[in-house]
């Protein structure tokens, strides 16, 4: 191999992966839903909450949530939480880090106490599904 054509597919191997880097970014899946449709859907689920259906929001939740907290242990402690019986209205999104990946995080503050619910979402079997809460 003469020098000529060892520099040739250096630069055509540089190029390759330059282009492999660019089209892995641009392609990457989003860590965030929408600011719209993540409310919307966090907002189903604390209606859940509300009306007593703790367990149909725990099964649609994300497996990370589910394996966080077993159903039954999550039902218990949204019955013995009285803030999750209230309404909770859309207040907020900003940006944390989670396992080095920067994740919108939804905030929604009860009308009647003023407690404040975080959210984060996660993509799951192409859907968004609730993924992490703290109140």
């Amino acid at each position: 191999m003469t020098r000529r054509t060892a520099l040739v597919a250096a630069v055509a191997l540089a190029c390759l992966a330059g282009v492999g880097y660019v089209a892995l970014n641009w392609t990457k899946a989003s860590v965030d839903p929408g600011v719209d449709e993540g409310r919307t859907l966090i907002e189903a689920f604390l209606d859940d909450l509300r009306k007593g259906k703790a367990g149909v929001a725990w099964d649609g939740a994300s497996t990370e949530f589910k394996s966080i907290e077993g159903r039954e242990s999550f039902v218990a402690r949204v019955k013995a939480t009285p803030c999750f019986r209230e309404q909770f209205t859309f207040s907020s999104t900003h940006r944390i880090k989670v396992n080095k990946d920067d994740r919108m995080e939804f905030a929604f503050v009860s009308s009647k106490s003023g407690k404040t619910v975080r959210v984060l979402l996660a993509r799951e079997r192409g859907a968004w599904k609730v993924d992490r809460m703290a109140l």
